[in-house]
């Protein structure tokens, strides 16, 4: 199924080009709740940016594997929101936007054992699994399926140490009533639109579009309309 939003200034009789943005259907709250919900920062921060452009947003729904694969065939026009060094194999491709946001991986611990991370070869860290970490060859992964599940092991003290997006933690441990720790900054990343270079004649009204959503602000606004914020310790 696909969603679209016709941006309200658009002329009915005009024919403005349809750009088509993939999401996974699954979701990752709170960035997007998949197909069935059709709501998250993703998709309210796209809805913000296309309303400053003359283009027509379609979001296409499909499987995490397919989002990748579509994108290279050029059935899909971006995708949010990975940096260029995950996709390193197809620059030929790809176009990066304006980072739209900064996001934070950080250690996550049980109530109680906050404590400092030191030298990683030494460390056992609850991972996603599929996901890539800095320094990752280094310290023990233990991969689970999904953010809900690692917050889970930690706050039951079967994992000692987990690594989170900072806004993933926030918001499901608001959500599930979890109870666990934020402590360093494992890594962070700014986050930009991966753009198919078909579509490189968007990237300037693109760009424009999203420098004046984080001068007012709204992008911000719309991330802490779904967290709230958990006290980090240090």
């Amino acid at each position: 199924m696909k969603w679209i939003c016709i941006l309200l200034f658009i002329s009915l009789s005009a024919q403005a080009e349809t750009i088509r943005v993939a999401l996974s259907f699954d979701g990752k709250p709170p960035y997007s709740f998949g197909e069935q919900e059709h709501r998250g920062i993703y998709v309210e921060v796209f809805q913000e940016i296309f309303k400053l452009t003359p283009y027509q947003l379609e979001f296409v729904y499909l499987s995490s594997a397919r989002v990748r694969s579509s994108f290279t065939d050029g059935k899909v026009d971006i995708e949010c929101c990975p940096i260029g060094a995950w996709r390193a194999n197809e620059t030929a491709i790809s176009i990066y936007s304006q980072p739209l946001f900064k996001t934070e991986d950080v250690y996550v611990f049980p109530q109680g054992k906050l404590r400092n991370i030191g030298p990683l070869a030494d460390e056992t860290i609850a991972t996603i699994n599929g996901f890539g970490y800095a320094f990752d060859t280094v310290f023990t992964r233990y991969d689970v399926e999904s953010e809900l599940k690692l917050l889970k092991l930690i706050e039951g003290n079967r994992l000692p140490v987990g690594i989170v997006d900072r806004t993933i933690v926030n918001y499901l441990s608001r959500s599930h009533q979890l109870t666990v720790v934020i402590g360093q900054v494992h890594e962070h990343s700014l986050r930009p639109l991966r753009i198919h270079k078909s579509k490189a004649h968007i990237v300037p009204i693109i760009n424009q579009a999203i420098n004046s959503l984080i001068k007012n602000g709204k992008i911000s606004a719309i991330v802490s309309k779904y967290t709230s914020t958990l006290k980090e310790e240090n």
